[in-house]
Order: structure tokens, then sequence, then C-alpha cells
């Protein structure tokens, strides 16, 4: 994986169909793009889709570097059918919820996915059991989680009243398991949203120190404000460019 690497998520609402992500990757200069079960429901559709999927991101040079599904890990029949399309596609993280979910579904769901070389994500979220760090950690420190990755989100650690980079990256012990830092950002006032560095999400220093760690994931980027657009989007792009170039 390219190190500094941008990815994208990209609702219907700014892009309706695949093909026309894609349009817009490219618009933006970029290739790697996530979705999820709202767009593109892995875990269910027909073989013949999943080959056009295939095809389409090939044609087009780009890929798919996470897919966020929303069933539940114990949901066995489902698990397989995405790992297997997953695989065929070559997404390298999926995202899941573990923070309600018995211990001998999380050991099943995580031996399958080691089966298929494929890596589990946990996010942190200020209305889930994974608020904030002390709760993802008590996760991966079990021997049996180790191989699940972390997304780092300033914007939810901004809603529960914690520093992301000093509180929270700076004196952790998450450091070596985040693949994926959200670009996002908030206001410890209210929780708002902001673009990306003009709040309390400290997602410059974030960066910053994660460049000067060799961090080889990625930095996502969704229109998370409730007025997001396109510009909204793009303009962001260019924001964390200039960031990465200045460091």
């Amino acid at each position: 994986m390219a190190i500094n690497e941008i990815s994208i998520y990209i609702p219907d609402y700014l892009a309706a169909s695949l093909p026309e992500k894609l349009a817009l990757l490219h618009t933006l200069k970029l290739n790697h793009l996530e979705i999820s079960h709202r767009e593109v429901a892995l875990e269910s559709l027909p073989a013949s889709e999943i080959y056009n999927i295939r095809n389409l991101f090939i044609d087009e040079g780009c890929f798919i570097s996470l897919y966020e599904t929303s069933f539940s890990p114990a949901d066995k029949t489902s698990l397989n059918a995405l790992l297997r399309n997953a695989h065929f596609l070559g997404i390298p993280f999926i995202k899941l919820d573990f923070s309600v979910c018995a211990d001998q579904d999380v050991a099943y769901c995580l031996d399958a996915f080691e089966s298929y070389g494929i890596t589990p994500l946990i996010e942190n979220n200020a209305s889930s059991a994974f608020r904030d760090s002390a709760q993802l950690q008590s996760f991966l420190k079990r021997p049996e989680n180790r191989v699940c990755k972390v997304i780092f989100n300033p914007l939810e650690y901004v809603k529960t009243q914690r520093h992301p980079f000093f509180h929270v990256y700076y004196a952790g012990r998450l450091k070596n398991h985040i693949m994926i830092l959200r670009i996002n950002d908030g206001l410890y006032l209210d929780g708002s949203t902001v673009p990306s560095g003009q709040g309390n999400g400290e997602v410059k220093e974030l960066i910053s120190i994660m460049k000067a760690r060799s961090f080889n994931g990625y930095f996502s980027i969704s229109p998370y404000m409730p007025s997001s657009t396109v510009k909204s989007l793009a303009d962001t792009v260019v924001w964390l460019r200039r960031i990465l170039k200045s460091l």
C-alpha cells in the first residue's frame, strides 16, 4: 500500500451510480474509493454483479479501499458471502461493529477474516460502546482480537470532549493499530462539524505525527458536514494535499 494514499467515500446523493462515483474520483485525481452497504450490498449481490463491479474497477484503474457493512458478525451466511466477494474484488479492509457482539461470534468472524487475508476494522463513535480509546484498547488487548485494526475518527473524539491528538493519539496505545485516519473536524462547544483544520480535531497535528511515524494506511475523506457538496469534498482534498506537501 502506498504511503499517504487518499481514499474517499462518495454517497449516492453526490454520485448515484458506481460509474458516476468513479468519474468523480478521476476528477479529484484519486483512485481509491470507499463503499458501504448503503450503496452496494456486497454480502447479497449475485456473482454476475460482483464480476461487473470488478471489471469496472479494472477498466477505470481504481480500487475499493474500504467496505462498511451493517450486518451483525453473528450472521455467518452474510459474513461468508461478503468475504468471498470482498476477496474477489481485492478489498483490503472491512469495517464491522464488534461493540455489542458475543465473544464466540467475534472469534468466528476474526478467524474467517484471517483465512481470506482481509483486515477487520473498528472505529470510535461517540454514540457507541467504542466511544473512546479505553474501550478500543480493551478490545484490542485480547490476544484473539489483535488482528483488528483501527479507524481513527477525530470528530467522534471531539464529541466526547477529548483532544484527538494530545489525549488519545499521543498519550494512548492505539498508534500501532491505526490503518485509516478520518479527515474531519468539529467543535467542543456542541460537537458541530466544521471544515477540516478549523475546529478542535487537531487534524493537522495527527497527519504530521502519523507521517513522522511512517504511517502506511489511508487518509479518508467523506462528506461529513450536513451541507457537503462536490465542491466542499474537492476543497477537503485540496486542503489535505496542501498539508501533506507542507510536512
